[in-house]
């Protein structure tokens, strides 16, 4: 876990954007980082992310999309 932490933060330091760069990686934050990466390797993977707000689902997430290669977007929801 320790090894996987210190590459995680290495990745982090080397993309310096603002969701991501102020993440603190604890154990199950790696754990559910991990998850969501094994999902965006997958073909036509998806995730639904569900919790209460501020746990850090969107930054992980964000961190998962960047480890993946991929483009993430942000839809805000009006009525």
């Amino acid at each position: 876990m320790a090894d996987l932490q210190e590459r995680i933060e290495a990745l982090v330091q080397s993309h310096k954007e603002a969701d991501v760069s102020d993440c603190v990686l604890f154990d199950d934050a790696i754990t559910q980082l991990v998850r969501i990466s094994r999902i965006l390797h997958m073909p036509r993977g998806h995730a639904l992310l569900i919790g209460d707000t501020g746990l850090g689902k969107r930054s992980l997430a964000h961190l998962a999309s960047v480890m993946a290669g991929c483009h993430t977007y942000h839809l805000l929801l009006s009525r």
